[in-house]
């Protein structure tokens, strides 16, 4: 009995640190709660539609297939006009917003639902990272334009890779599985994991390098050897999916907040998670910050 519970234990630490997603109750105005009994019925009893970009069909079918638990779904790619917003069933879909200046946007995949009075409910959600390009082209519209279909028609997303797809998703599933909420605003550091770091190899993936020009649409590359200057640890610059990497960092910059976070390929689970406001790409000062913790 004590080693089933040492392992429930367990299994609820590590739900609890699993990804950068946001999962539980959001109403409209913003108000944030656990879940009922009720909705957590009504989500593992629906079948869920998941609606994406064409582009993205074939990533989330095959890591839907393998991580998708929580429920019955579907995976469609109709045009946005055709697009209900889960008035039986709970719906996935990506969503834009208009941030805090004409040149900023928060664009999240999220799934939403409606309660019983037919009111808007999102009870789950991770950022996107989009290019400056897809950026230009929504402050380019007017402000009567609907945005959502843009981000359907033309999406460009630096954090859509498959790792990042898959650890999102499988957090999002397991932890409506336990009927757990987990929010954005708050900090992860797992130090005891953390301190492997002072020999194993940080790997950063390419995106993580680019520094944004929302006014002319283009990115430039960071200088990796000065955004890496306060990082005194080893590191190595890969692709975004990562292959044989243990420790991965992974960046999503949406609206006007850099999310940042550290994947741990071994155990499964986030060990460093922290947001910085009014910041629009990754800087040294934030490597700086990661290297204290590690030691």
């Amino acid at each position: 009995m004590r080693f089933g519970f040492l392992i429930a234990v367990s299994c609820l630490i590590t739900l609890s640190l699993q990804a950068q997603v946001e999962v539980g109750v959001i109403a409209d105005d913003g108000q944030k709660r656990n879940f009922s009994s009720g909705e957590l019925i009504k989500i593992k009893n629906s079948k869920i539609t998941f609606y994406v970009p064409e582009a993205y069909n074939t990533v989330f079918s095959e890591v839907l297939d393998e991580v998708w638990t929580i429920s019955d779904y579907e995976l469609t790619s109709h045009a946005p006009g055709e697009m209900t917003t889960g008035k039986t069933s709970p719906l996935f879909y990506f969503d834009v917003k208009k941030g805090q200046n004409a040149q900023v946007f928060d664009v999240r995949c999220k799934l939403g639902m409606k309660d019983y009075n037919g009111n808007n409910l999102v009870v789950a959600s991770f950022p996107l990272y989009q290019s400056a390009e897809l950026n230009k082209v929504l402050t380019m519209q007017s402000e009567t334009s609907a945005l959502k279909p843009l981000i359907y028609s033309q999406p460009d997303f630096h954090n859509m890779s498959e790792l990042s797809l898959k650890t999102n998703l499988q957090a999002i599933n397991n932890l409506l599985a336990m009927g757990k909420t987990q929010w954005m605003d708050e900090d992860v550091v797992k130090n005891a994991v953390m301190q492997n770091l002072q020999s194993e190899t940080l790997h950063i993936p390419t995106y993580c390098l680019l520094k944004p020009n929302f006014i002319s649409g283009t990115e430039e590359n960071l200088d990796k050897e000065k955004l890496m200057k306060k990082y005194p640890y080893p590191w190595e610059i890969c692709e975004p999916n990562g292959d044989g990497a243990r420790f991965m960092l992974m960046v999503a910059q949406t609206g006007a907040t850099v999310y940042i976070s550290i994947y741990d390929n071994l155990s499964g689970q986030f060990i460093y998670q922290t947001k910085n406001s009014n910041q629009f790409y990754l800087k040294k000062s934030n490597l700086k910050d990661i290297a204290k913790l590690i030691g």
